[in-house]
């Protein structure tokens, strides 16, 4: 669906969290928030993975409806779909599918140096803003 490779490319996050130094504890982690009632069911039902619901102290803020992706093997899959047309996002969705096949089939805390690298570069993608960050080589 196109409709899902936008959504995911202008309002999701595609993302590696955890430590990186002396105990190295990674997981994917694709996720979309919207204020949207109705997307965020669609795009569970399309991808699969969790919904919550977000509610703020704050009168100001409306409440947000949550989708995440956790699962390796499903964030591989739509992560290898979404790069070729994703825009926003391409670098961050070839490298999370390249880091979850290199963890296929590895469990535990060593990384080799390449995952490192890979969880490096989506952290410093993530924290650019604009157009510009996909100029960075």
């Amino acid at each position: 669906h196109g409709w899902t490779a936008g959504l995911i490319d202008g309002e999701g996050c595609v993302t590696l969290t955890g430590r990186t130094e002396k105990t190295p504890r990674a997981s994917v982690v694709v996720s979309v928030t919207s204020i949207d009632p109705y997307m965020i069911p669609k795009l569970a039902a399309l991808c699969g993975g969790k919904t919550h619901r977000v509610v703020f102290k704050e009168p100001k803020h409306a409440p947000q409806n949550g989708w995440r992706l956790t699962s390796r093997w499903a964030c591989r899959a739509l992560c290898e779909w979404l790069t070729p047309v994703c825009i926003v996002k391409h670098q961050q969705t070839a490298l999370v599918a390249e880091f979850c096949r290199l963890r296929m089939g590895h469990y535990g805390d060593t990384y080799t140096e390449r995952e490192i690298e890979i969880f490096r570069q989506v952290a410093v993608l993530n924290r650019r803003k604009g157009p510009h960050r996909m100029m960075l080589k």
